[in-house]
């Protein structure tokens, strides 16, 4: 499984009110989208020595998203309805857990 950081829109049930994040967003392996960290992207470090490095690459990631076509909550699957869970939102941990590559580590 692969991921790149997106930024998705999300439009409140009932209005026209929407908003947009930057948020995980993982590809099935004809590399289509196929769901969505649970949380929008945070940019944080563990490692103290390598803090810098570090965050400068999630930083540049997230640049790339804005070069990319921006996503749509609906691209997942259909309006949420009141009251109910969505299954294609990952619970993937949002935080460190890919190489350089995009590919998820054990």
């Amino acid at each position: 499984m692969t991921w790149n950081y997106r930024i998705i829109e999300f439009v409140e049930p009932g209005t026209e009110e929407s908003w947009f994040a930057i948020h995980e967003v993982y590809y099935d392996d004809a590399g289509r989208p196929e769901s969505y960290s649970e949380g929008a992207a945070v940019v944080m470090s563990h490692d103290a020595a390598g803090q810098s490095r570090e965050l400068s690459w999630v930083l540049d990631k997230m640049r790339d998203a804005l070069l990319k076509p921006t996503l749509r909550e609906s691209d997942f699957f259909p309006p949420r309805e009141s009251g109910r869970g969505n299954p294609r939102v990952s619970t993937v941990p949002t935080a460190g857990c890919a190489d350089s590559d995009g590919q998820l580590s054990a």
